[in-house]
């Protein structure tokens, strides 16, 4: 091949990339659906409710309808011994934003309280995840 060649060559991958990468941030929503305000309340119970029962969170999952979730402490072993849910009206795209006051009980046994702020999403599925940078 030619230096002009390559060069042809070089310019046709580029444009190609730059098509490519203009066609797929132009698909596809944005923000997403809306957050269904109910739903997302419910799932929220559905999972403090599960997490208080002392399920493993990879049952909620395997649930109709599967909800993903993402508590660290969950995960870690803490047991949730109680909760109330402080405020979950405020919405944000495809997100509720909730406060829920925890009463748990460390892996080693401690009882512990305090307020985690949640993102619960209905679209395109449901799930619950803590906001740690709050």
């Amino acid at each position: 091949m030619t230096v002009n060649q390559i060069s042809k060559l070089s310019l046709r991958m580029r444009l190609g990339i730059f098509a490519s990468l203009v066609f797929l941030t132009g698909c596809g929503d944005k923000v997403g659906a809306p957050v269904k305000v109910e739903v997302a309340q419910q799932t929220l119970i559905t999972v403090m409710d599960g997490w208080k029962e002392g399920i493993d969170p990879e049952d909620l999952r395997q649930g109709k309808p599967p909800i993903v979730v993402q508590e660290a402490e969950w995960n870690n072993g803490a047991k949730l011994l109680d909760y109330e849910i402080l405020s979950d009206d405020q919405t944000s795209g495809p997100n509720l934003v909730a406060t829920v006051k925890l009463k748990l009980s460390s892996p080693e046994g401690k009882a512990v309280e305090k307020t985690a702020t949640y993102i619960v999403t209905t679209s395109p599925s449901h799930t619950v995840y803590r906001n740690t940078m709050r």
